[in-house]
């Protein structure tokens, strides 16, 4: 309840729909999701996305949480999934990070005080305000907590409610994080199951068949991700190339600790540089000592984490030879998560010693002292390279009213549960303070005024009044493409957030999408609009965004920039014997077109759409289709062409990438195999006592 209250009054502006979230947050990730929500189903999402840049693979929109369960929430009810409705979304992932924290650390068997400002501690880590507009970012952050707490409580004991939350975790964790955190989560739990274990085998209560269980859960969920990742890899290539260099933590980034993260004399984006813990967290974690097995816990995950983060040669060098640590593009947000972790948990265990020190207090001294030293000197460097003075006072403050109070706890509290609320009762409030003065000094990352006048202004309705139409059906061709920026356009233009109302309203646009300026075929496609694109590009762009339109003709090489040019703004235009036939078109859907075609000899057609690999045609002839049907071929290698028979048949093109057969097998078989591990574990729980000890 605490944290609730703690997380509504932060983002109480958000809840209201008085706030959002800046930049990204309303691009792709909104955009995507609404498209994949209206225009299919859960079980179904649509494999082709029509709305921006021309029409764009879904497969390669890896960001907009398809599959998510919290998402689809929205489907699944009936509440419109717009701007308010994801902001609200999102402030509830922060507020399940805080709540699965706390959740974590009782696992761990810390009391509830110290487990109550730990999950304080967690509800204001950077990756919800830094990267607040990083959707996947956040939603990897606050799911990280959970997916600890699911594969330890799977590895203590078995039981069919612990296998099934273990297997929708992390299947959850997979399709809707960025990739980098989902990187940091295996080698997370793969830390969590070596301690945790050596410690169970140590009391004597480690079980094989729970890590067999637990390995086994993971397969499952890693393949009902699989309709999600395996057409993404297949395709990796056409994904953006702008990585990057290494994006890790230097020293005058570190000060970021405990100091301002939005100054302009620090490395790395605004929202990639923040590494921010609350005051009270880094001096208790001083306290903790290294004696309990919690505390080894929280060190390899501090440690680990700082590893995978900090910019030094040497050891980049040696975290890059680990397995999947080079898919990780942002070292800090996707590392982040594991850092702050160990170093709550390092606090929260040396909230225990302090309230044990009646025998030890001089170690509480020695870890107070110690721990106000390195964060005094990190303020002092911070100073030298240019963080105001102002900014210090109230770090310095935390630190003296937390080193105070756990020297009072430590010397007058006996270890009771009052004293440990007390300490908390102080230490609470100064963790808040701590996080509200930190990310307020930032606040531009993490707030964005929104009003139903703006989005008026902007799109001529509310986004919610346009979402909430009816979906789109399909007509007999496709309108005009929307383009709201004069051309020839800079590329940078051409990526205008005004694009996301073709996404909103359901209106075709030419461009807006810039994840896949990477690919050869788009980065084709936007170039048609650049100051130095040709005449001949200029044709073919204008018949690009210009109604349905096909050119019929005997090869693909016959279709050139001057005939596209003569086409106009919609038409069909035959070229040598191919005159002969007739095409015309009876739907449009957003995955593809169907066409009535009377070709008495073998002809290429070429459609106004982006060619891409994956498109295919069937052959019909009322309700029997060809089964071989026919593949799409480039044309000026971005152009959809075909090449077909003759005859009277129907043409129904449609997209399918490469895998995505293969990836629903996966899926299915990752269902069947989840049905027959919960059956043989109902079968097994029924048997006598003493059959199966470990079970429940």
């Amino acid at each position: 309840m605490l944290l609730a209250v703690i997380g509504v009054a932060v983002f109480w502006r958000h809840i209201s729909g008085l706030m959002t979230f800046p930049w990204d947050f309303q691009g792709p990730y909104l955009t995507h999701a609404i498209a994949r929500m209206r225009d299919g189903s859960f079980l179904e999402p649509p494999l082709w996305l029509p709305w921006g840049g021309f029409g764009i693979p879904g497969h390669l929109s890896l960001q907009d949480g398809t599959w998510y369960l919290p998402q689809y929430l929205f489907d699944f009810l009936g509440w419109p999934y717009d701007v308010v409705g994801a902001t609200r979304l999102q402030v509830a992932h922060v507020l399940a990070g805080g709540c699965g924290t706390y959740v974590l650390l009782r696992r761990l068997g810390i009391r509830p005080a110290a487990a109550v400002l730990g999950g304080a501690a967690y509800l204001f880590m950077p990756a919800f305000f830094s990267n607040a507009q990083h959707v996947d970012i956040v939603r990897g952050a606050a799911a990280m907590p959970w997916l600890l707490v699911a594969v330890d409580s799977l590895q203590e004991r078995i039981s069919i409610a612990r296998f099934g939350f273990c297997v929708l975790v992390v299947w959850q964790f997979l399709v809707g994080s960025y990739p980098g955190i989902v990187v940091a989560g295996f080698y997370a739990c793969a830390i969590l199951v070596a301690v945790r274990g050596t410690e169970r085998s140590i009391d004597g209560t480690w079980r094989f068949g729970n890590l067999l269980l637990l390995a086994l859960a993971a397969l499952i969920a890693a393949g009902l991700a699989a309709v999600k990742f395996v057409p993404g890899l297949l395709d990796a290539e056409n994904l953006r190339r702008d990585a990057g260099g290494f994006n890790g933590v230097d020293l005058p980034i570190l000060t970021t600790l405990v100091l301002d993260f939005d100054v302009g004399f620090l490395g790395n984006d605004v929202t990639m540089r923040d590494v921010f813990l609350p005051i009270p967290v880094l001096v208790l974690a001083a306290l903790s000592g290294a004696r309990s097995r919690i505390a080894v816990l929280g060190l390899c995950f501090a440690a680990f984490g700082l590893l995978c983060m900090v910019d030094v040669g040497f050891v980049k060098a040696i975290v890059s030879k680990l397995p999947l640590t080079k898919l990780s593009r942002f070292q800090i947000s996707d590392f982040r998560p594991i850092l702050h972790l160990g170093v709550i948990i390092l606090a929260a265990v040396g909230v225990e010693r302090v309230l044990s020190a009646s025998k030890d207090r001089r170690s509480v001294v020695l870890g107070a002292v110690a721990g106000s030293v390195v964060l005094a000197a990190l303020i002092v460097y911070g100073l030298q390279i240019g963080h105001p003075g102002s900014r210090t006072l109230w770090p310095i403050v935390a630190m003296g009213v937390t080193g105070a109070m756990a020297l009072l706890v430590a010397y007058f509290g006996n270890g009771s549960a009052r004293a440990s609320w007390l300490l908390v009762a102080v230490l609470l409030p100064v963790t808040v303070v701590s996080g509200l003065d930190h990310v307020r000094a930032g606040a531009r990352v993490w707030n964005m005024p929104r009003s139903d006048q703006a989005e008026v202004a902007e799109f001529g309705a509310t986004i919610n009044e346009l979402v909430k139409r009816d979906r789109y059906r399909a007509i007999t061709h496709r309108p005009a493409r929307l383009v709201l920026t004069p051309l020839p356009s800079e590329r940078g233009a051409l990526y205008s957030t005004r694009y996301n109302f073709g996404w909103f309203a359901e209106a075709f646009s030419a461009f807006g999408y810039e994840d896949l300026k990477g690919s050869d075929v788009f980065g084709a496609l936007y170039a048609l609009a650049y100051p130095d694109a040709t005449e001949d590009d200029k044709e073919v762009l204008e018949w690009l965004l210009s109604p349905s339109s096909t050119v019929l003709s005997n090869r693909a090489d016959e279709v050139t920039p001057g005939v596209l040019g003569d086409c106009g703004a919609s038409c069909n235009i035959a070229l040598g014997a191919a005159q002969r036939g007739t095409l015309r078109m009876t739907a449009f859907r957003e995955n593809g077109a169907v066409y009535e075609v009377d070709f008495p000899s073998p002809a290429f057609v070429t459609e106004n759409e982006p060619w891409y690999p994956g498109w295919r045609a069937r052959l019909c002839n009322g309700r029997q289709c060809e089964s071989a049907g026919v593949m799409a071929e480039p044309v000026h290698g971005y152009l959809r062409g075909w090449s077909l028979p003759a005859g009277k048949y129907q043409l129904v093109t449609y997209f399918e990438p490469q895998g995505w057969i293969l990836a629903t097998r996966i899926s299915r078989g990752a269902v069947v195999v989840f049905l027959v591990v919960v059956i043989a574990l109902f079968v097994l729980r029924r048997r006598p006592r003493g059959s199966l000890s470990h079970s429940s």
